[in-house]
């Protein structure tokens, strides 16, 4: 059966975002929109019991959610693993109860520079930040901490800097984004990231990019002392797609046509809709009284695998499809 494929439920707890950073619009959009935890507990109910490995607790800002630690207790008392996708303002406030029960924090970071740090995401905390962060890193916690870091125009000469950084403060996993473009749609899907061509590199910076920064990033793969989420032929795709959004690569880097996320992800959004990924706008309700949610969510899954419609529209042009192996 199609859901016993679904290993992991992003859980998308608010659209409300304490953040202000300049890549996203969740902050800009007041919704007071949070996940009720009962309905909640009924998705989480039902998948656990079809095969699910992970639960993914974002937003918005997921630790605003005024049923976190309730909702993070839920979870970790059956055996799931934990990730939470957090911009790290709240941590000092939560986090010996999250040391407890979350596997891994991946905390958006975006740069090691205190001031590159404020320009990009809007508030003055990195110190607060870097504090917690190095409490549970030198505590017994099992939690493990992940930075995440968004590549763009105005950090990515840091890159190399945040990776140092990273290491010497002991976080030795990295998760390298890129701006995904899809133009206005981005715009028109008010609550989700959305990205301006401002943050795209021109082309002295991708030259730049292509023979300073990608040759060391090769070698930290090679050597294995820190952890991407990006393969070799990945980074190389990163490079290949800011030269098509700069215009100066015809390489098609969507020939695959291929994405993992309608396989083995399904996501929750806050308003208890679902949809197979947190960029797509189109979302349908399980709220069946004659059919179980995990029915609803393989329904929907067949109907995205297999009719065209979806990704012509929206993921042709996705990084992520590029990516997909």
């Amino acid at each position: 059966m199609l859901t016993k494929n679904t290993k992991v439920l992003i859980a998308e707890l608010t659209k409300d975002c304490n953040s202000l950073c300049t890549h996203c619009s969740y902050w800009k959009n007041k919704s007071n929109c949070y996940l009720d935890i009962n309905y909640f507990k009924k998705v989480f109910d039902e998948m656990k019991n079809n095969g699910l490995d992970t639960v993914m607790l974002t937003g918005g800002e997921p630790l605003l959610h005024p049923n976190l630690l309730e909702m993070l207790r839920l979870i970790s008392q059956d055996g799931v693993k934990i990730k939470l996708a957090s911009n790290g303002l709240l941590l000092d406030k939560y986090y010996e109860d999250i040391m407890c029960l979350a596997d891994e924090i991946v905390i958006s970071l975006d740069s090691s520079n205190k001031e590159t740090y404020h320009k990009i995401r809007g508030v003055d905390a990195f110190n607060n930040i870097i504090d917690v962060v190095s409490k549970i890193i030198n505590s017994s916690s099992k939690t493990k901490i992940k930075f995440s870091f968004l590549i763009q125009k105005d950090n990515f000469s840091e890159l190399l800097d945040f990776i140092e950084f990273s290491k010497k403060i002991g976080v030795k996993d990295i998760s390298f984004l890129v701006p995904n473009y899809f133009g206005d749609f981005n715009k028109e899907n008010s609550g989700n990231a959305y990205y301006e061509k401002s943050m795209f590199m021109d082309e002295s910076e991708i030259e730049e990019f292509e023979k300073k920064i990608l040759p060391v990033l090769i070698d930290y793969i090679n050597e294995g002392i820190i952890s991407f989420n990006r393969t070799e032929k990945e980074l190389y795709n990163i490079l290949d797609y800011f030269k098509l959004q700069a215009g100066i690569n015809s390489k098609d880097i969507f020939r695959n046509g291929k994405c993992r996320f309608p396989i083995d992800t399904v996501v929750l959004r806050a308003d208890g809709t679902f949809n197979t990924c947190l960029f797509l706008p189109i979302t349908y309700s399980c709220e069946k009284p004659d059919k179980r949610i995990v029915d609803t969510i393989s329904e929907y899954k067949i109907k995205y695998l297999f009719e065209n419609t979806y990704f012509n529209k929206y993921c042709a042009k996705c990084f992520e499809v590029s990516s997909y192996t």
